[in-house]
């Protein structure tokens, strides 16, 4: 997705505002103050009390109690991705029903990358080359910051659609700039600043950066913060319906969730941030996701038989994210467990769980791919299910 080319822009989504059946008149997801605490809101309120809590006594319960939380809401966000993804996947990739550039896109990442990810990771362990492997979680980071400003960015468009209160091209265009200026500037702070660290007792390693390139990138950011703020102010300012929550989600996923980790480690509050923040992104992934299955129950509770205990959307959402729970438990920890266990490899080389390593890497890695696709604006079903509240 290039700059040019924003995801989710509301000119290119063939949002009618005239057709009421397609378009939101509420102007939420489901209501403002949900929409607040779950798009990025909520996470200020937990990250805030973590800058002053006293790690030394605290940090374990805290630690214990995010990691938890994440198996409801982060493995849950990965797996929803695959649910929707590889439904009707034949139809989508080699059907009739889609462009066929959006068919190509379906079948690079649903077909060529998963299969791509795994060539790299066989290679890896068939030659023994733990630094390899070790450079894969780099490119995770690489992905999953990349897909976090991007989805922030996607926030404020929603927000803005739902609103109607639509921003202009070149205001687009700015905030999609300091979005990706802000991933960059964080990845290579964090290349920067670590020389190596260790993830399930396998190194992963840096990309050196010239200081002065840090140097370069920061500048650049400073430069389009100032202009993204002037663009909300100003958009703010209009007396149009502003898109607060979408606002808040692009300035906590951009600042609080990519960059300022990477800027002020190893300050311990740091350390919780970073384990809390995948999950308060997962819950600002899940709330667009949930409006959008929904939508999608509602349709089939229209066409369909009633099937007794699935017979409403409610019932059939319900059902969508149990089953998300229960696959997602199943990719993250069962299946590489298990292969960690009875799957003979050099562990000497790659640690003691380098098949979590590697599922962890994949999967974070593939969901990028994923939703470059499904949340596409030349994407039908964006139209279809998103930007719709009834």
């Amino acid at each position: 997705m290039t700059i040019t080319s924003p995801p989710l822009s509301p000119e290119q989504l063939s949002v009618d505002p005239l057709d009421e059946s397609n378009a939101v008149h509420k102007g939420s997801l489901f209501t403002p103050l949900v929409d607040f605490l779950c798009l990025g809101g909520g996470s200020l309120l937990i990250f805030i009390p973590l800058m002053f809590l006293d790690t030394v006594t605290f940090e374990p319960m805290v630690a214990g109690t995010i990691l938890l939380l994440a198996h409801f809401i982060n493995s849950p966000h990965f797996a929803h991705s695959y649910q929707i993804f590889y439904r009707n996947f034949t139809e989508k990739a080699f059907g009739q029903a889609y462009a066929p550039r959006l068919r190509v896109r379906y079948v690079i990442a649903g077909l060529i990358v998963p299969a791509s990810l795994i060539v790299f990771f066989a290679a890896a362990i068939g030659s023994d080359s733990g630094r390899t492997l070790g450079f894969g979680f780099n490119i995770m980071l690489f992905f999953v910051g990349w897909h976090y400003v991007k989805q922030g960015y996607g926030m404020i468009i929603v927000d803005s659609v739902l609103k109607k209160s639509f921003f202009a091209p070149l205001d687009k265009t700015i905030l999609t700039i300091n979005a990706y200026l802000c991933w960059i500037l964080s990845w290579v702070a964090l290349n920067n600043a670590v020389a190596q660290r260790d993830l399930f007792g396998l190194s992963s390693y840096s990309i050196p950066v010239p200081t002065v390139f840090l140097i370069i990138i920061g500048s650049a950011t400073a430069v389009t913060t100032i202009l993204a703020l002037a663009v909300i102010y100003r958009h703010w300012r209009s007396g149009e319906r502003f898109p607060f929550n979408g606002a808040v989600a692009y300035l906590v996923s951009l600042y609080l969730w990519v960059l300022l980790p990477a800027l002020v480690a190893p300050a311990a509050f740091v350390v919780l941030m970073v384990l809390a923040t995948p999950a308060a992104h997962s819950l600002q992934y899940l709330v667009v996701v949930w409006r959008y299955q929904l939508n999608v129950e509602r349709d089939k509770t229209r066409t369909d038989r009633p099937r007794s205990l699935f017979s409403n959307p409610v019932s059939r959402l319900t059902y969508f994210f149990v089953f998300g729970v229960v696959i997602s438990f199943f990719g993250f920890w069962i299946l590489p467990t298990a292969l960690d266990l009875f799957v003979p490899y050099n562990r000497a080389a790659f640690g003691s769980q380098a098949f979590l390593f590697m599922f962890a890497i994949f999967i974070n890695v593939h969901h990028y791919f994923l939703d470059n696709v499904m949340w596409r604006r030349e994407n039908p079903d964006i139209s279809k299910y998103l930007f719709r509240t009834s």
